[in-house]
């Protein structure tokens, strides 16, 4: 057995032939399952402003993310948002939107439910 089999790493067939056995679970043992969560919207564009201030490390920002309702109703969206201090949320027409940041994730607040296919913008400054 080689070093890499002896891991778990091997190419997820027994005995490493096509057809021979059954599959082999891809993760260690004892790994539980995770899921990526629920989508509410898809992110058709994004729109990535940077200022990068290499003297003193920083970087400050606007992404400008354009959302399509994957259903109707959706008035939250729920983004990544880790190590990043958030300045403001703004609406495509410049409002100030409603939001909550956990430190890892940000969610969103619409300023009205979202249809589905229905698209609406969002910016999130930063830094």
């Amino acid at each position: 057995m080689t070093a890499r089999n002896a891991l778990g790493l091997g190419c997820g067939r027994r005995g490493h032939g096509v057809g021979r056995g059954d599959r082999e679970p891809f993760a260690f043992p004892g790994t539980e399952r995770q899921y990526a969560p629920d989508r509410t919207v898809d992110i058709v564009h994004s729109r990535i402003e940077v200022a990068l201030d290499p003297a003193v490390t920083a970087i400050t920002g606007t992404v400008t993310h354009t959302l399509r309702g994957l259903a109707d109703g959706t008035t939250t969206v729920g983004l990544h948002a880790h190590e990043l201090t958030i300045d403001a949320v703004e609406s495509a027409d410049g409002a100030a939107l409603d939001y909550r940041h956990s430190g890892h994730d940000l969610t969103i607040e619409l300023p009205s439910a979202l249809a589905h296919g229905a698209e609406t913008s969002v910016a999130v400054c930063y830094h």
